[in-house]
């Protein structure tokens, strides 16, 4: 790949909008093929760049999909409400942290074993986003967060969870028509085994129980997305030691780890292999 610095001239840059994200204009002369330089005017879309996550139960052999209203799609014509991946922007996040958020917002669900399999850009002629698409492990059958969005920003999140062979059927069909939802639907599709067996730690089952998802539920999201991100971190090798964990006295193999006003307890049993977080909240609370 060359850079194409040098065959750029930018002419004049206007903004256009600020209503909600940035619209703007580029006056421009771009070096053509054959030498010639030729004035252009563009219009681009600005509004940040963003990630999205399908998180796949193996166990299962079934993914977590999202469906809820998007206005554009509707002005275009699209009569039905839009079947997608898990997906939200950056907003200053790192791109991991903010889909370990986005699928406790939106779906209630954890999710480990993060991997990002494409950073693209979805319409180049138009918008700036470029997105990171992920997938992730979750056990669907663990207790859940509450989900389905923010309000206050006018999200009305349904949360899905489908075979993974029906989801690729539906994307056929056209019943799923988002593009990053599909490339991360056949992304799977392809390299379900290799996926199963990547180059990451051997995690230890989490398990979260429902207080400790209700304790969750009562966090800011993104500090509940940040305690589950260093739990999943914990479970890769639970007895070596981890900034901010301490050992519960008078308790068989369990901890307690700090994050600001926040405890997590959790319990490790070697046998079968799972750690379980037992109880999530604010300090003093409980378990002192």
């Amino acid at each position: 790949m060359s850079d194409v610095s040098d065959r750029v001239r930018l002419r004049e840059m206007e903004v256009l909008s600020k209503a909600h994200y940035t619209l703007r204009r580029a006056t421009f002369d771009w070096r053509r093929s054959d030498g010639a330089w030729q004035r252009l005017s563009r219009e681009s879309y600005d509004r940040g760049h963003g990630a999205a996550v399908l998180p796949v139960d193996r166990a299962r052999g079934t993914v977590i999909l999202v469906r809820q209203f998007r206005w554009p799609a509707y002005e275009a014509g699209y009569r039905e409400t839009l079947i997608e991946a898990i997906a939200g922007l950056l907003d200053g996040d790192d791109p991991a942290a903010c889909v370990a958020k986005e699928a406790m917002e939106e779906a209630g669900v954890a999710i480990r074993n993060v991997r990002r399999v494409f950073h693209c850009f979805m319409s180049p002629g138009a918008v700036t986003e470029r997105l990171s698409l992920f997938v992730a492990e979750c056990d669907a059958a663990a207790p859940r967060g509450k989900g389905g969005g923010e309000k206050s920003e006018g999200e009305d999140i349904e949360v899905l969870e489908m075979k993974l062979s029906d989801a690729l059927a539906m994307a056929e069909r056209g019943d799923i028509c988002d593009a990053k939802t599909i490339m991360l639907l056949q992304w799977v599709g392809i390299n379900l085994a290799s996926f199963a067996n990547s180059l990451y730690p051997s995690f230890m089952k989490l398990t979260v129980t429902k207080p400790a998802m209700k304790g969750l539920d009562r966090m800011p999201a993104k500090a509940a997305a940040s305690m589950m991100v260093r739990l999943e971190r914990i479970a890769a090798d639970p007895f070596a030691p981890h900034p901010s964990v301490e050992t519960m006295k008078g308790w068989k193999d369990a901890f307690r780890l700090r994050q600001g006003d926040w405890r997590a307890i959790y319990q490790v049993d070697r046998a079968a292999d799972e750690m379980t977080v037992v109880t999530v909240d604010v300090r003093g609370s409980v378990y002192k």
